[in-house]
């Protein structure tokens, strides 16, 4: 019977740790999300600066997935960074009139949501980057148009 020392055994299972907490970071998806927060400590967060937040992104038509009030900011997820990138501009301009006296920090964040992607949409996204990539250099699919140099190669090598 095959018997190995119990630091042998420790040491299989710390690297299977490690390996699990490498990978962790994997089963979650980032969020674009925009950050409201008290800049002054006698401004407080509540209710009223998320109905603010809201009818500011509803006024200029900003779609949002999510929005959350927190003991200390209010975080509103939206689907892209675009979005995000509008978005942080029309809460700071309702929030803050006037930039050199603001009440309320607007941040750009990232928002970590656990998010289940099946094996085969990952292997999928990889072939579209090995395409993208290889239209990048110019090693498409696609024929040639006009007279370049593969014209002037034997069929064989084009």
């Amino acid at each position: 019977m095959n018997r190995y020392p119990v630091w042998g055994y420790a040491l299989i299972a710390l690297a299977i740790a490690v390996a699990f907490l490498y990978t962790v970071p994997n089963f979650f998806g980032e969020s674009p999300a925009v950050q409201v927060s008290s800049a002054k400590s006698t401004v407080k967060v509540d209710t009223a600066l998320l109905g603010r937040v809201e009818d500011a992104l509803k006024k200029s038509s900003i779609s949002y997935t999510g929005a959350q009030l927190d003991p200390n900011s209010v975080r509103v997820r939206f689907a892209d960074i675009d979005t995000q990138l509008k978005a942080r501009d029309v809460i700071d301009r309702a929030l803050a009139p006037d930039p050199a006296n603001s009440d309320f920090s607007v941040a750009l964040v990232v928002l970590w949501i656990f998010v289940y992607k099946p094996i085969f949409k990952i292997l999928d996204a990889r072939k579209v980057e090995r395409k993208i990539g290889a239209e990048k250099i110019g090693w498409s699919n696609r024929k040639p148009a006009g007279k370049t140099k593969c014209n002037k190669r034997p069929k064989t090598i084009c």
